[in-house]
């Protein structure tokens, strides 16, 4: 597994709260595991949400998203807080991925990349209420998905 963490710059994407005073204070970092079976995309989006100041993870197939979910569930691990996965991937594919773990109870933001994004699968990405990346990307979109999902998150 892949994992990058930097010192966090000033401009991190952070959980906050407020403290007696009405002041925000950051609390933590994000933490985003990417799945992607592209090793030089897994790397380049790595360094891309380590370099934008989050905690990023990967893993290189849906098995091992997988995997990393549940034993996340299961407390083994850090909190998740936002999966980034290809869609197309091996052994198992990132929408029978979200599947699975929804069904395990994994609630937290998923954004799915694809090459293929026809209107079927985003009918099928939409209904399980996860946002759709469309490659090719630019970096800023990348960055702007993230931080859109983990902003809506509840």
């Amino acid at each position: 597994m892949l994992s990058v963490a930097p010192s966090t710059p000033p401009f991190a994407p952070q959980s906050a709260s407020r403290s007696d005073s009405g002041c925000v204070r950051s609390t933590k970092k994000f933490r985003v595991m990417v799945a992607e079976d592209d090793p030089e995309l897994r790397s380049l989006v790595v360094s891309v949400l380590a370099r934008a100041g989050y905690d990023a993870h990967s893993v290189g197939d849906g098995a091992d998203l997988l995997d990393a979910v549940t034993r996340n569930l299961q407390g083994s691990e850090a909190p998740i807080d936002l999966v980034l996965s290809d869609i197309a991937m091996p052994v198992l594919d990132g929408i029978s991925c979200v599947e699975r773990f929804r069904a395990l109870g994994f609630c937290g933001p998923v954004v799915l990349m694809t090459g293929f994004g026809d209107a079927a699968v985003r009918a099928r990405t939409s209904a399980m209420g996860v946002s759709l990346l469309d490659k090719p990307f630019a970096l800023d979109e990348l960055r702007a998905a993230v931080l859109a999902a983990l902003s809506s998150r509840s």
